[in-house]
């Protein structure tokens, strides 16, 4: 329960991952969007399995550690807590663990658009998740959901292999246009911004282009938002019968 940023600040809490000590935000961010996106559709169905508490709270878990790694979005974002390498050197429990453990962030010079905007768009969803539930929350992670989108936006790129090595190893990154995507759709359907529609559009239409998002991106994971930019596209472009097609040959 020490986990500090480089500049000080708190970053404990999240989700481990798989059977390591490590929390990559990556794959982390990508479960916690798909968990907020169920208890956004499926609410019905978790109260009646009595599980919406439990989703709610195991959301609020991931989405109270991604607001501190946000921080104020201004000058770095943490998105990873330990180092795989020197993890998986030891088989321990968590308890175990002797610390300080390595924390990396995206800066200006070492962008992450990836990982920054799979947890903006985490943030976002959980947001919608959480608005009739705890209003005053749900402000709270829009307001993180925006400062990582921002972030995201402003400063593009990869965060592997450059801006964060050890990440390359367990979960290197292969596109970012999808995740900021993904992350300007899910701001529209919290906000009701049509700025965000268009640019959930704009930069879905680039990752197509650009990173031949139309053709290879066959699974939905942490490593590829882009059919869940493609669902939501779907539903706030309900004239254009291209997401449908594309839908339809998943």
């Amino acid at each position: 329960l020490n986990d500090k940023a480089p500049d000080g600040r708190d970053v404990t809490g999240g989700w481990y991952d798989a059977g390591d000590n490590v929390k990559f935000n990556l794959p982390m961010a990508w479960s916690a969007g798909v968990l907020a996106w169920s208890l956004v559709d499926f609410e019905e169905g978790w109260k009646e399995a009595k599980q919406y508490e439990n989703g709610l709270a195991n959301l609020k878990w991931a989405t109270d550690y991604f607001i501190k790694c946000v921080g104020d979005g201004k000058s770095s974002i943490v998105v990873q807590v330990g180092n795989g390498a020197q993890d998986h050197a030891t088989w321990g429990r968590p308890e175990d663990v002797v610390g300080p453990v390595p924390v990396y962030v995206i800066t200006h010079q070492n962008p992450g658009s990836d990982v920054v905007g799979a947890m903006a768009a985490a943030l976002a969803a959980a947001s919608q998740a959480f608005v009739w539930r705890d209003a005053k929350y749900s402000a709270a992670l829009l307001v993180s959901a925006k400062a990582a989108y921002d972030f995201a936006i402003r400063y593009q790129g990869s965060y592997t292999p450059t801006s964060v090595p050890d990440a390359a190893a367990f979960y290197k990154s292969s596109s970012w246009m999808d995740d900021v995507a993904y992350a300007a759709a899910w701001l529209y359907v919290r906000t009701g911004d049509v700025n965000y529609r268009t640019s959930a559009l704009e930069w879905y239409n680039r990752h197509v282009k650009e990173e031949q998002g139309g053709t290879i991106w066959n699974n939905f994971d942490w490593d590829s938002n882009s059919w869940g930019a493609v669902v939501l596209l779907s539903r706030l472009y309900r004239d254009n019968t291209a997401f449908v097609d594309r839908i339809n040959t998943f």
